[in-house]
C-alpha cells in the first residue's frame, strides 16, 4: 500500500539521504557479502554520493562531446538540439 504521507516522505528522504553517505558496495561473488569498493583513482572507499557525481559528470560530457561531434559532421540541426535539451529538462534521475 501507498502512503504518502508527510511522515512516510520525510523518512524517505532521511534513508535517501542516509544511503548517499554510505561507501559503494558490490556483492562479493565468494561470500554474497556486501563488500566497500576501492576506487582506483582515488585509492580510498567512495561514497555513493561521489560515484553519482562522477557518473553524472561523465554523462554530461559525453553528451556535449556527441553534441559537438553532430555538429561538426552538421547532423544535428538546431531543432533536435533544443528538443534534446528539452527532453533532458524534463527528464529527473
Amino acid at each position: 500500500m501507498d502512503i504518502a504521507t508527510k511522515e512516510n516522505l520525510d523518512n524517505l528522504v532521511r534513508v535517501g539521504e542516509e544511503l548517499l553517505k554510505k561507501p559503494v558496495t558490490q556483492v562479493s561473488v565468494n561470500t554474497g557479502a556486501l563488500e566497500p569498493v576501492i576506487h582506483e583513482n582515488l585509492g580510498r572507499e567512495e561514497t555513493n554520493e561521489e560515484a553519482l557525481v562522477r557518473f553524472a559528470e561523465l554523462l554530461s560530457n559525453e553528451r556535449k562531446d556527441r553534441l559537438k561531434r553532430s555538429k561538426d559532421n552538421g547532423d544535428v540541426s538546431e531543432d533536435t538540439e533544443s528538443a534534446m535539451a528539452a527532453s533532458l529538462a524534463s527528464s529527473s534521475l
